[in-house]
């Protein structure tokens, strides 16, 4: 009796021990699945207006942070030199993520020139932009909206 109580202990203990590093290994693996970071070049023609943009984009978790620096230019005049740092917080779920941005741009001459170009979520403070973005074989990210690609996010290692 005293042995199979042992042996019947033993196999608790073994069963928790798994069942406690299974659980570690999925809440890591959740965690490292949903953390990225990727930069982009982009130019973006509208009209008159071509942006040139460097953008990176960092995921963690539920918050995220833009940088964006670039030139637009009017009939190939500079109008305006870019420098954009901005948090975000973001919903995941599988492919399909919501971006809602946590700062406005302060100047309304700026927000003037730029609203033609890009989103509302560049510009303006609790702004949504709803993507799909998908991992590549590459290990990049490709930004599609509206089931059109927009760009390619390169890693960051």
């Amino acid at each position: 009796m005293i042995i199979k109580n042992k042996h019947i202990k033993n196999v608790v203990i073994i069963a928790m021990l798994c069942t406690s590093i299974l659980l570690i290994y999925i809440t890591f693996n959740r965690v490292h699945n949903n953390d990225f970071s990727c930069e982009a070049d982009l130019i973006v023609n509208k009209d008159n207006s071509q942006l040139t943009l460097n953008i990176s984009y960092t995921f963690n978790d539920t918050k995220g942070f833009v940088e964006a620096n670039g030139e637009l230019f009017e009939n190939g005049h500079l109008k305006l030199k870019i420098n954009r740092e901005f948090p975000f917080t973001y919903i995941k779920n599988q492919n399909q993520y919501i971006l809602i941005s946590q700062q406005s741009i302060d100047y309304a001459e700026v927000i003037k020139v730029l609203r033609p170009v890009i989103p509302d979520f560049y510009l303006f403070r609790d702004r949504s932009y709803k993507l799909e973005i998908i991992k590549q074989p590459s290990g990049d990210y490709l930004f599609v909206t509206d089931q059109l690609p927009i760009f390619l996010c390169k890693i960051r290692q």
